[in-house]
């Protein structure tokens, strides 16, 4: 069985070191191996060390979690937007412990507004296209 993160402070400055500054996802998994919380980011290096900085800036719940990481997977991906995607199929699928959003089949909202109609409608898209308004 591994020991949290917290507890080998050389082990968790080498694997802070070795996570890109890449957009992505990661993964914390505790000592068996269970995936505890899903996240993203477009700055994957910079995220995962704020879990490890102050704790006093973090909630409850969030500090909890942290004391028990013993491994942190990392997924790069090309965009922010294509980390938000993986994100939520990962927590879909998954369902971390700590993730409480998106556990469901609940998805992103989007809206998409009518420039082109004398009086602009709106309405829920589930796919997004950006197009000039002129």
């Amino acid at each position: 069985m591994q020991r949290p993160l917290l507890e080998q402070p050389e082990r968790l400055e080498q694997r802070l070191k070795e996570i890109p500054p890449e957009p992505g996802c990661y993964l914390m998994r505790d000592s068996d191996d269970r995936l505890l919380y899903v996240g993203k980011s477009k700055t994957l290096r910079s995220r995962v060390r704020s879990y490890f900085r102050s704790s006093h800036d973090l909630s409850p719940r969030i500090r909890l979690m942290v004391r028990q990481i013993c491994e942190i997977e990392f997924i790069v991906t090309d965009s922010e937007a294509e980390a938000l995607a993986l994100e939520s199929n990962l927590i879909k699928n998954q369902q971390p412990h700590f993730n409480v959003l998106l556990k469901d089949d609940k998805k992103y909202p989007y809206l998409c507004i009518t420039w082109s109609e004398p009086y602009p409608r709106d309405f829920e898209v589930h796919l997004i296209v950006f197009t000039d308004p002129m």
